[in-house]
């Protein structure tokens, strides 16, 4: 087995340890070991990912990049993914949206996420301030808490937010 190469998650600066003692120091600073061979991350045990988006759907690419980034970690088999959808980001969760050509259709790609199995949530007072009722949301979208997202936050290994 190769020199692993070790980073920190959005950070360009790259090191090779020396030893197992700068190794595991290292490690234990940034967080993430990185096989030199796959490029990708070394996941030992399951990895918990919450992701937290705020943005309003469309006027915005948040919610369209986050969705972005949950159906890529949706496709690995050490990756549990959990999305919490909060103020206007709540829109992206109502199934049938009618958009102009050339639009991401946000409800598709919440449709493909939880197909995957990844959990997806929509805060419950934020449908209420829209007027979306749980009959309109995605299939396999629920209704959230702030108790669900506190929960989910503490259970998580890493959180993400949009």
């Amino acid at each position: 087995m190769g020199a692993r190469r070790l980073t920190r998650l959005g950070d360009d600066t790259r090191c090779r340890p020396r030893s197992f003692s700068q190794c595991f120091i290292i490690a234990c600073f940034f967080g993430v070991i990185y096989d030199q061979r796959t490029g990708r991350p070394e996941v030992h045990d399951e990895m918990n990912i919450l992701m937290i988006v705020n943005g309003p759907p469309y006027g915005s690419e948040l919610p369209f990049n986050a969705l972005r980034l949950a159906r890529e970690l949706v496709n690995r088999d050490e990756v549990d993914v959990r999305v919490f959808l909060m103020g206007d980001a709540v829109g992206a969760a109502v199934e049938g949206q009618q958009l102009p050509d050339g639009y991401y259709h946000l409800d598709r790609m919440l449709r493909s996420i939880v197909r995957k199995d990844a959990e997806v949530a929509c805060c419950a007072t934020c449908m209420d301030a829209r007027a979306i009722e749980d009959k309109q949301l995605v299939e396999g979208v629920t209704r959230g808490s702030m108790q669900q997202l506190g929960d989910w936050t503490l259970e998580a290994d890493r959180v993400v937010t949009f």
